[in-house]
């Protein structure tokens, strides 16, 4: 929404039958992190971290109309098993702040939002997206918290936590990672 403030914020959430940690290890891990690509959004490079966690990388969005941006993100924040944030920059100059937050929601689900609050905007993305470009990215959102789901739902229980996360994604340590962007 354009705010006094003129950000925009987008975001989805879902509802899925997973554990916190299981979930957040796979967001936290570059190899997995992969897996998450719908159309429309595609994975160039991920980056390593301390200890194997997710530290950054590069991601193409292809939009309608032939629109094409790259951004590059860094990760910020990662409290295990909760919340996972960090900053992107679009090479047309716009600037986001992205996060996926897990909480625990009723019948032992859990909720996952993936939040995406941008400022400033440039000019052309502002056209965009009041073009139909922020629904299709909220669109996109969905897509990967629908495959989030489906990655998690295919995974033996436990399997990710216990065995192929890296250590900085696992338990309950919290790592703040102050990089320049």
């Amino acid at each position: 929404m354009l705010g006094g403030d003129q950000t925009i914020t987008i975001s989805a959430r879902a509802c899925v039958r997973a554990d916190a940690g299981d979930a957040f290890a796979l967001l936290a891990t570059p190899s997995e992190h992969r897996r998450l690509q719908v159309p429309g959004i595609r994975v160039l490079s991920l980056e390593n971290g301390r200890g194997g966690a997710l530290r950054g990388g590069a991601i193409a969005l292809e939009g309608p109309l032939h629109m094409r941006r790259i951004a590059r993100t860094r990760v910020t924040l990662c409290q295990s098993p909760r919340r996972l944030a960090g900053s992107a920059r679009l090479d047309s100059g716009t600037e986001a702040h992205v996060s996926w937050t897990l909480r625990p929601a009723a019948d032992g689900a859990l909720e996952i939002e993936l939040n995406a609050v941008l400022g400033p905007v440039a000019t052309a993305d502002r056209l965009a997206l009041a073009l139909g470009g922020r629904r299709w990215v909220q669109g996109r959102f969905a897509q990967t918290l629908r495959r989030l789901a489906a990655e998690l739902e295919a995974a033996p229980a436990a399997g990710r936590a216990a065995g192929r996360a890296p250590a900085a994604a696992r338990g309950g340590a919290n790592r703040r990672v102050t990089q320049p962007a």
